[in-house]
This record gives structure tokens, C-alpha cells and sequence, in this order.
């Protein structure tokens, strides 16, 4: 259990910053932990595959790639979708 959901929040964000966290990643974090509904929706996550580009994919892949969330995660596959925005 994370600080956040034992109601250690300002803990939390001290620990947070004393790792160099910037401070835009430790409000997500803390909006993602009190709220897990705020993470993307399936329409989100598809708008994304639909329409990001290239380097947002693979920023996006390295992300779930250190997410403490995803033990064992698998490789996104983003097939080229016809009319997708270039």
C-alpha cells in the first residue's frame, strides 16, 4: 500500500520531491492513487493509438515499460490504422 492510500499524502509528495520528481508527475500521481478513475479510458487509450504520433507511442510504451502497475508488461502493438492523422 502507497503513501497516498494510507492518507500520507503530504509524506508522500516530501518523499516525491527529496527523488527529483517534477512536480506535474507527483500530482498525477497523487490524483492517480486518490482517484484510480482518473487513469485513461478505453476511448481515451484508443483516441491515443488512433492519432498519436510515433514518439508519443513510444514515449507511452516506456512509461507502462517503469510503471510499478504493469508486473510483467507485454510490447503495445499500434498497427497503422487507415486515416489516421499523420
Amino acid at each position: 500500500m502507497t503513501l497516498f492510500q494510507q492518507g500520507k499524502r503530504e509524506e508522500a509528495v516530501s518523499r516525491l520531491r527529496e527523488l527529483g520528481i517534477p512536480p506535474e508527475h507527483i500530482r498525477a500521481l497523487a490524483r492517480i492513487y486518490s482517484n484510480p478513475a482518473t487513469r485513461l479510458s478505453p476511448r481515451q487509450l484508443r483516441d491515443f493509438n488512433l492519432y498519436a504520433t510515433p514518439e508519443q507511442k513510444d514515449r507511452m510504451q516506456r512509461a507502462r515499460q517503469h510503471s510499478p502497475h504493469y508486473g510483467n508488461p507485454q510490447a503495445l502493438e499500434f498497427p497503422e490504422l487507415p486515416g489516421a492523422r499523420p
